[in-house]
């Protein structure tokens, strides 16, 4: 299981472990012009803010996108990454609980803690790390917009 817990309640910067041991820090600011970003096996990846408020990205070192996510509607992101396609649907309007699909195989589930740690945990089998640290970036992002009470039904935006 992967869980990013965040390091301060104000810095929105997040401790990504898998059973205890450091995985990245993921500095998960994806909003107001802001962009996040992590460092993956020795690589800096970047989490640029959305375009149009529908697509979101992971950039490598040379600003190349290596992973997308499309907003399909409100409940579901289209995910792809090196030629694999995934589905980050969300199981109630309401809910803190994510279901990660490739294709029509469901790989697990992401899940948003109510604590005061406000921890994202992520228990899925066959997504690629840099996929497992997108999903729980773009989590991260839905729960704060949901915080802001500006989520996509609202405002028309997921983002901001």
């Amino acid at each position: 299981m992967l869980v990013a817990s965040e390091i301060s309640k104000w810095s929105n910067r997040y401790v990504v472990s898998r059973d205890g041991r450091r995985v990245t820090t993921l500095d998960a600011v994806v909003r107001d012009n802001s962009s996040g970003s992590f460092t993956l096996d020795g690589r800096r990846y970047s989490l640029p803010g959305a375009v149009w408020d529908t697509r979101f990205g992971v950039l490598d070192a040379r600003n190349e996108v290596v992973a997308e996510a499309t907003r399909v509607n409100r409940e579901c992101w289209a995910i792809s990454h090196a030629g694999q396609a995934y589905h980050l649907r969300r199981m109630s309007i309401w809910g803190t609980r994510h279901q990660l699909d490739a294709g029509d195989l469901p790989l697990g589930m992401a899940y948003r803690t109510g604590g005061a740690d406000r921890a994202v945990e992520l228990d899925v089998a066959g997504a690629p790390p840099l996929v497992e640290i997108f999903v729980l970036a773009l989590v991260i992002a839905m729960r704060d917009a949901q915080a802001a009470n500006k989520i996509g039904y609202r405002s028309g935006s997921l983002w901001w």
